[in-house]
């Protein structure tokens, strides 16, 4: 029982408040990119967010059911003419 108290205890304090949610810069760590990166997918996938002290944060549900709704079984399609190989 100490040990979730302690647990608790060391939890940053957004995380007690606003539970399971996530800024850019942790977007961007786990897509393996930068926040600018991480700000145009967000925008782009009109993902929610709440912004605290000019921090956008990011529920983490929401923005995975936002990703895998685009999620499609083969690449996009190329405009134009195919490139010759060199």
């Amino acid at each position: 029982m100490q040990q979730t108290e302690e647990a608790q205890g060391t939890q940053a304090p957004r995380d007690r408040l606003l539970p399971n949610r996530i800024t850019l810069q942790e977007i961007a760590e786990e897509i393996g990119g930068c926040e600018r990166s991480a700000r145009n997918l967000a925008e782009h996938l009109k993902v929610p967010f709440i912004k605290v002290v000019g921090t956008r944060l990011y529920d983490r549900a929401k923005l995975r059911a936002a990703l895998l709704a685009t999620e499609t079984g083969q690449a996009p399609r190329r405009r134009g003419r195919p490139r010759r190989a060199a």
